[in-house]
């Protein structure tokens, strides 16, 4: 028979693999292993799916491990996992508001001059009705142009404002959102350790459980 008529009659096996996997994993394996890369993912996970339970079937059998260790596994994994997504839920939150606070700081200054005697921009002289706040201190400039240059990047010419300092409620903020984000992480590092070790643990298993490998991920 051509491919396409086998590719049929092999979907056929798998609707009957998915009540017998022991009859027919093997068997689809042996005749059409070569074209089963050109059936649908759809029906491939299917065959992988099938061989999974086939092979933890066997384990559960020969008593190497229990179905209550594997359950309660898939159940600890799930809880940290859900754990996580709400973690970096409100952990995002709480950095979102910070971070506003920092731009509302930023935004705002209590300097009745510009703290600079250079238009940071061209080095000229300034203009005094000409002038930004950035990071919470008055910046005057010599002309708009310049000014619209600067609020482009205001970081691009800190360096050019001798003596540029941050305001002491921007520095604040800005201290806030740091730590904040430095918290995140450690504790999604945590979290992911632990969903590491229960990897690991239904790695113990066995490799046939693994999704039908020959061999386990650690051993490869």
């Amino acid at each position: 028979i051509n491919n396409n008529e086998t590719i049929e009659y092999i979907k056929n096996k798998i609707d009957l693999s998915i009540k017998e996997p022991e009859k027919y994993i093997d068997f689809l394996e042996n005749q059409y292993g070569d074209i089963l890369t050109k059936i649908e993912n759809k029906n491939l996970s299917i065959i992988i799916l099938c061989k999974q339970k086939k092979y933890l079937n066997k384990l559960l059998k020969n008593g190497e491990i229990t179905e209550k260790i594997y359950d309660n596994l898939l159940t600890q994994k799930n809880t940290i996992q859900k754990s996580l997504n709400q973690l970096v839920k409100t952990e995002e939150l709480k950095i979102k508001q910070l971070d506003e606070i920092k731009n509302q700081v930023g935004n705002k200054s209590s300097d009745k001059v510009p703290m600079n005697l250079k238009c940071p921009v061209s080095n000229k002289e300034l203009d005094d009705s000409c002038f930004s706040v950035f990071e919470g201190r008055k910046v005057g400039f010599c002309c708009t142009k310049c000014k619209v240059k600067f609020d482009k990047d205001g970081a691009v010419f800190r360096s050019k404002i001798k003596n540029f300092s941050a305001s002491k409620e921007f520095i604040i903020a800005n201290k806030n959102l740091q730590n904040a984000q430095l918290s995140m992480d450690e504790k999604v590092e945590l979290i992911q350790q632990k969903l590491r070790i229960i990897s690991a643990e239904f790695q113990k298993m066995g490799p046939e459980i693994n999704l039908g490998w020959e061999k386990s991920i650690a051993t490869k």
